[in-house]
């Protein structure tokens, strides 16, 4: 049985404490495709919450958080969800794109001299 050919079917991801989906963002199926038959979607677009470390408390650790995204898919009028996409969850990292060490430097100077200071900063990789 194709699927419905004068409704939407409309595929997001879930809101939690981490992601959040707004519903102008859902993405609509193609309709009539028949069984067995495969349809690409664009893709969903979501958010991810902001996070703000406290600047004061040292030493900061690395910001990393595992989260999950639940998919949905929503047929329009009936309001019905399907239990095998529902049944779906992807987990995935959240962090902080870039990482810096802290900052070092000389104890004291005098007036009219230098003062070098060094710290790192270093790009973390998306693994595939």
């Amino acid at each position: 049985m194709p699927t419905p050919s004068y409704q939407n079917i409309m595929t997001y991801v879930d809101d939690n404490k981490w992601v959040f989906c707004d519903p102008v963002n859902r993405v609509a199926f193609d309709k009539s495709i028949l069984q067995g038959a495969a349809s690409r979607n664009k893709r969903n677009e979501f958010k991810i919450t902001d996070f703000k470390q406290n600047p004061k408390s040292l030493p900061r650790d690395p910001f990393m958080v595992n989260a999950t995204m639940d998919h949905q898919c929503l047929v329009d009028r009936i309001n019905q969800s399907f239990k095998t996409i529902s049944d779906k969850k992807s987990n995935f990292i959240i962090e902080y794109p870039i990482q810096t060490s802290l900052i070092k430097g000389l104890n004291s100077i005098i007036l009219g001299d230098e003062s070098p200071f060094v710290f790192r900063m270093g790009y973390i990789h998306m693994s595939k």
